[in-house]
């Protein structure tokens, strides 16, 4: 191992260049990976916002309560006129998400909590609908050190999560079994779990 070098002794270091028509292969392939990454990465921004479109039209808009109270002869509330008059002027047709609508009341209800909300719908805490409410925590550097095992356990961070919601799993920390089976075992995260973040 030499611990220094100057630019002559770089100079005269030998190479292996592969022949051109190689080299030129290699660049190709390596050319379709990189436009490959890019359009899985457009491909995840669509499905992003088609998911966010979805979720306000089902959700903040309530348009499928819309046209099944349409549908219906059911009274819209005021405060949802506006909505209700551009799902009016759109077109109806038989493929016009007659299977999403049945999943939708036909008419919306008041509360004082929350003012207008889906008939049969209930207000309740995030506690009585959950099997189990915790907080995650940062192992310790003073517990990383004792420990003896190696390393094997991802450890998930917010900054590990992109603004799409994915995991950017090539960049999560292992850390050992024994921690993670120790003193974080109240937040191991297991199928089906919800995550949010408070920071």
């Amino acid at each position: 191992m030499q611990g220094y070098t100057n630019i002559p002794t770089i100079k005269e270091l030998p190479l292996l260049i592969p022949p051109l028509p190689k080299q030129k292969a290699i660049a190709h392939i390596l050319g379709s990976l990189d436009d490959k990454i890019e359009l899985n990465r457009q491909m995840n921004e669509t499905l992003e916002a088609m998911a966010q479109a979805l979720f306000k039209s089902w959700f903040v808009d309530f348009d499928p309560v819309l046209d099944n109270a349409l549908a219906a002869g059911n009274p819209i509330p005021d405060e949802l006129s506006a909505r209700d008059e551009q799902r009016q002027a759109i077109p109806k047709t038989d493929t016009n998400n007659h299977a999403i609508r049945a999943l939708f009341p036909d008419a919306f209800e008041f509360t004082e909590e929350m003012g207008w909300i889906l008939e049969g719908w209930n207000i309740t805490k995030v506690l009585d609908v959950s099997e189990k409410l915790t907080k995650g925590t940062t192992p310790s550097k003073a517990d990383l050190s004792k420990a003896k095992d190696e390393a094997i356990i991802p450890f998930l961070k917010v900054m590990n999560i992109d603004n799409n919601g994915f995991i950017k799993a090539e960049r999560l920390e292992n850390i050992p079994k024994s921690i993670h089976e120790g003193s974080l075992k109240r937040s191991i995260v297991r199928e089906d779990d919800v995550l949010f973040s408070i920071a």
